[in-house]
Parts: structure tokens; sequence; C-alpha cells
């Protein structure tokens, strides 16, 4: 039970209650919520004049107390600054709360039947239970420097809000090139904070310009096995054999130069255990390896990267490696597969030039994918030429088409076809012969059904 109100005074007069406020039950029983029959309340009321002061036509008046026979609820805030709001709402009442200083961005509640928020104004109807107002939580960042050093180790930013200005760590010889997540998503002032606590990385890069001593081998050596990348941009050509290990992320931006392999005999230039992307420049094997060995559980990525290997393959992909092919990149070989893909590999092709000079441009034992399927067909985006005399393809494992063209030289342009698994839905495959200077070629691509 409460006092809702007082009523019955005149206009010149006014009250005041000095131990009770309107709405708080008069009588409560913590284990039951209820009033108990005989349940006696004091009241310090004083009525006064208001700024009318007396007047004598208002001397008679009859003093009402309005009760409520209602359950009274309480009102709990989380994750909001109180600045004395309501802590009390009626049964079957419909309550306004404006919020103010620290709004929240967003609300929810519980033990309301239903309730609206139009920052910032929330409106409580018809209370069913307690109610508990849930402001929109704060979380922590966590910075990982990845060897460097910041003035900031944490930060604590509310849901759904800008995450503000990031620190800009420093490391010895190295220079900070941003703050990613852990899927290796880059992150600004302009990030908005998720429902959870986050881990930001630092990734650093590293520049081998044309006077510099620091050899690539160094470089790659002092690299933390931690799975974070670090950026090496390379402003020279270079003669170097190089190893990435098993927990390495390195990006190798070659920046139009050319990669040489140091050393003569049966040696890769690029032995991948880790995850390595090259981009923009030139790779170029004459040894009696292929020019690229990508091992294990290792992910290589080609990006607008040449490969030319004279002797061997262009890239040995072994084990449950995955490589990529993208952009324009362009490989060959000229005494072996250009791609040799082991069983259990996988090679994903979204663009570029494979060639074969002598031997197939592609052999296959594992999973083969050309292309992206999306309910499109580029048959220009991806070339797989045949050697002389060869297949384009040595398809003795899983091969997915959608996009590109595949040219046998003389030879069909996929041995063992039915290994195909799957091509873009509503397409078929068109096979064509084309004679060019007294060669045969074959060529395989996907065209459209008609409706």
């Amino acid at each position: 039970m409460v006092i809702s109100d007082i009523t019955g005074l005149p206009s010149n007069l006014k009250y005041s209650i000095s131990n009770y406020d309107l709405k708080e039950p008069l009588c409560d029983d913590s284990t039951s919520s209820q009033c108990k029959l005989g349940t006696t309340s004091t009241l310090h009321l004083k009525i006064e004049y208001d700024e009318n002061g007396y007047d004598e036509n208002n001397t008679d008046y009859a003093l009402n107390l309005n009760f409520d026979f209602k359950r009274v609820f309480n009102i709990t805030y989380r994750n909001i600054t109180n600045n004395n709001y309501p802590s009390k709402i009626l049964e079957d009442e419909t309550l306004e709360i404006t919020f103010v200083d620290d709004v929240p961005i967003s609300i929810s509640v519980s033990g309301a039947s239903s309730y609206t928020y139009n920052s910032p104004k929330l409106t409580l109807i018809n209370p069913t239970n307690d109610i508990v107002i849930n402001g929109a939580e704060k979380h922590t960042i966590y910075f990982n420097t990845n060897g460097g050093v910041a003035t900031e180790e944490t930060r604590e930013v509310i849901e759904g809000t800008k995450i503000g200005a990031l620190p800009t760590p420093t490391r010895e010889n190295y220079e900070f090139s941003g703050w990613y997540t852990e899927e290796n998503v880059k992150v600004t002032a302009d990030t908005l904070m998720g429902n959870d606590d986050i881990t930001y990385f630092a990734h650093w890069e590293i520049n081998i310009s044309s006077d510099s001593s620091i050899t690539l081998n160094d470089v790659i050596a002092n690299v933390a096995k931690d799975n974070i990348q670090v950026e090496i941009n390379v402003y020279k050509d270079i003669n170097a054999n190089i190893t990435i290990a098993n927990g390495q992320n390195i990006l190798l931006n070659l920046q139009g130069n050319t990669l040489n392999t140091a050393k003569t005999g049966n040696i890769n230039v690029v032995v991948n255990n880790g995850t390595l992307e090259i981009a923009n420049g030139s790779i170029i094997s004459n040894t009696g390896y292929a020019a690229i060995d990508n091992n294990g559980t290792s992910t290589l990525i080609l990006k607008d990267v040449e490969i030319i290997s004279t002797n061997k393959q262009g890239i040995c992909n072994k084990d449950s490696a995955i490589l990529y092919i993208e952009g324009n990149s362009y490989i060959s070989s000229g005494n072996a597969w250009t791609i040799d893909n082991k069983t259990n590999a996988t090679v994903i092709i979204t663009g570029g030039t494979i060639e074969g000079k002598v031997h197939e441009a592609i052999s296959n034992e594992g999973k083969l994918i050309i292309g992206t399927k999306d309910g499109n067909v580029d048959i220009n985006s991806i070339m797989i030429i045949a050697g002389t005399n060869k297949n384009a393809i040595r398809n003795n494992g899983s091969a997915y088409f959608y996009d590109g063209t595949v040219k046998g030289n003389s030879r069909y342009a996929f041995s063992n076809e039915a290994n195909i698994k799957e091509i873009e839905s509503g397409y078929s495959l068109k096979k064509v012969q084309d004679v060019i200077d007294g060669t045969t070629y074959y060529l395989v691509y996907l065209e459209k059904n008609e409706s």
C-alpha cells in the first residue's frame, strides 16, 4: 500500500511530508512484500501557505490522503550512472525516466510488460515484477604489442561506441603498421566496441632498402612464432633462399623487385612451414628443386606475383597445405609440372595464369578450386595452359571449376574429366578446338545454359 497523492487543499496552501516519499510502501514485509493487518505508520505532515499567502475565502478544507492498494516494484540500474532516478514503480503504472549526463546508447529492461527507449527518455509500461534496467556494458580492450612498447595496456569502452584514438607503440628496427584483430581485421578509432572483451594485436613492418645492410634471412629469423603478421617490404633485388617457420606469419612485399636463388643445386628459393603472403614481384629459380615448397599445414598466398622455375616445379604443395593464387599472378615451369598439388593439399586459384612449358600446368592429386562460386562466370580471369603435347591439368584428385579457361596442347584440357566434382550452377562445360600455327589446342570453359 502507498499514498499516491494528497488532495483537498485550497489553492493557497501546500503540503510537505518530511518522513515519507509518495509511492513509497507504507508497510513492507521483507519476506512476502505485503502489509500485515494492524500495521501503523506515522506521517510528519506540514501544511503552509504558498506564495499567494492568506485567503479568507479559503479557510476550510478537507485533507484527502489517496491510497493505492497496489504492488510496488523496485527499480535497479545496472551500467548506468545513478542520478537519483526513480527507485520504485507501482503496478499498472506508466513511468518516464529521462537520463542525464552519461546517457545510455542502448537499454534492455526486464520486469515490465513493455517499454520504449528514445534516448534519453525511457518509458516503463505496466510492470509485472521488480524492474532491472541495463545500460550498455563496458568491455575491455587488451593491447598485444607483439614485441613493442605502448603507453596503454588496456582500455574500457562502452559497447556500441567508438573505441577512440589508439596508442602508437614503438619497437626497435620496426615501423608500426596498425592494430588488428585475431582475424587479421584492421581497427581504427572509428571501430565500434563489440559485446565482449577483445585483444588487438600490433602489426609491424620492416623495410629493406637499396642501401640496407640487413639481410632478408636475418629479418625473417627475428620474426616471432606467434602467428601475428609482420610485413617485410623489399626495395631492391635480393639473392636469398628463405624458410618460414611454423608459427611465423609474414607478408613479403617485393615492391616490384625480384627474389633470386642465392644457391645452386637441389634447393628451394622459398620453403614455407608457416603463413606466408608474397606480393608484387618476381621469384626466379634455376635450381634442382621447386621454386617454392609449401609444407605441412602451412598457408601460402601469391598475389600479383611472377614465379619462373626453369628446371623443376614452380610450386610443390604438400601434406595439408593450402595455396592461394590471386590477382594477376603468372607462374610457369620449364621442365616439370608448374604446380604439383599433392594428396590432401588444396590449391585455390581466383586469378592469374598458370603455364606449363614442357609438362602439364597443374598436377592435381588433392583438391583444386578454379575460380569463385558466386553465380557468375568470367572465362578470362584465369588461364591454365598446357606444355607441348600435354593436358593442361593432370586431374587425379578433385576439381571444382567456376571461372577461367583451361587450355590443353594437342591433348585434353582436363585428364579424368569425371573428377570435376562441381561447376557453376546454371552452366555447362564448353569444349572448343583451336588451331594455332599448326598446333591444336583443346579449350574448356563454362557456358551459360539456355533458358
